[in-house]
């Protein structure tokens, strides 16, 4: 169907029935956004759509899904009020004073760099992300994997309140001072395996691990 037809299906049903266009047709057709289409109530499904960006000012009140599409870069202030998915994409840093309330999966993506002071409540994924070689300082995340990542150092002040998942990371062989894990410490086949459970938390004082160490 052409794009002017079902503009004017569109506009009829605004006008009739008072249904509101689609924001992800609106966006992919070039169409203007209202304040209203950039306050998405539930989830917001772009996956798998040849989009390099998104409008400023978007908010999304449940999941913004972006898997296998062909996003870039993301808006500065974006805010996401459930999970915010990446994987497969070729985004490759994040924006300032981006919020998201539960995970954030950045695994399989060509991400380089994130923001400092970084918060996730939930999951930040990291897995298999392989132009990551380091974390901003002052981050704080329920969970934070990064299996089979190249990151060679974690960075001070790092908080995680559950698991920290270090699997398969080859070239991190070091924890730093003031670390502080509440949950477990999985480091399966990593740089860190040589070393003993006890070795790994005086490492890490002043900071701690509170749960297992995972081997």
């Amino acid at each position: 169907m052409e794009k002017e037809t079902l503009k004017k299906i569109f506009n009829f049903l605004e006008k009739k029935d008072n249904r509101n266009t689609p924001l992800r047709w609106k966006w992919s057709n070039d169409f203007p956004l209202t304040e209203d289409d950039l306050h998405v109530k539930g989830d917001l499904n772009l996956s798998d759509l040849e989009i390099e960006e998104l409008p400023e000012g978007l908010k999304v009140e449940g999941d913004l899904f972006l898997q296998n599409s062909d996003i870039k870069s993301l808006p500065e202030g974006l805010e996401v009020g459930g999970h915010l998915v990446l994987n497969y994409t070729e985004i490759r840093k994040l924006p300032k004073r981006l919020k998201v309330k539960l995970d954030l999966d950045l695994s399989y993506t060509q991400i380089q760099s994130l923001p400092e002071g970084l918060k996730i409540e939930g999951e930040l994924n990291l897995n298999t992300t392989p132009y990551l070689e380091s974390l901003p300082e002052g981050m704080e995340v329920g969970i934070l994997s990064l299996e089979d990542s190249e990151i060679e150092f974690l960075p001070k002040g790092l908080k995680v309140n559950r698991l920290l998942d270090l699997m398969r990371c080859k070239n991190l062989t070091s924890l730093p001072k003031g670390l502080e894990v509440y949950g477990n410490l999985a480091i399966h086949d990593s740089g860190l395996a040589k070393f003993s459970d006890n070795e790994l938390r005086k490492m890490v004082k002043p900071g701690f691990i509170l749960g297992k160490i995972e081997r």
